[in-house]
């Protein structure tokens, strides 16, 4: 999404978000740390992987990141589970190329 994107809110949201993404980023555990406690909450399941949670979660992200769930909803349901299908398999030293996203210029 933020390749096709490269929206500020999303750019903000992914450096704070994820070490995965930039290896000089402003990566803030408290993000983590909030996607965790989001996480522990939800009572429902993860079917589909966790996809409910995931719409769940962005209405809930604190506003300062924006409206993230539109970028997250500019791929259908099956688009994302079939994304998941194929990330999921991918070995740490895989997803860190994949997602690795160059140092924000917003920092």
């Amino acid at each position: 999404m933020w390749a096709q994107n490269k929206a500020d809110n999303l750019s903000d949201y992914l450096d704070e978000a994820s070490p995965f993404y930039c290896e000089e980023g402003s990566f803030d555990p408290a993000v983590y740390d909030e996607f965790c406690l989001a996480y522990n909450r939800w009572e429902f399941g993860f079917e589909d992987y966790g996809y409910e949670f995931i719409l769940w979660y962005l209405d809930n992200l604190d506003s300062y990141y924006g409206d993230i769930k539109s970028f997250f909803l500019r791929k259908t349901k099956d688009q994302y589970i079939e994304f998941c299908q194929h990330t999921i398999v991918l070995s740490e030293e895989e997803l860190k190329k994949k997602f690795h996203r160059p140092f924000s210029q917003n920092q």
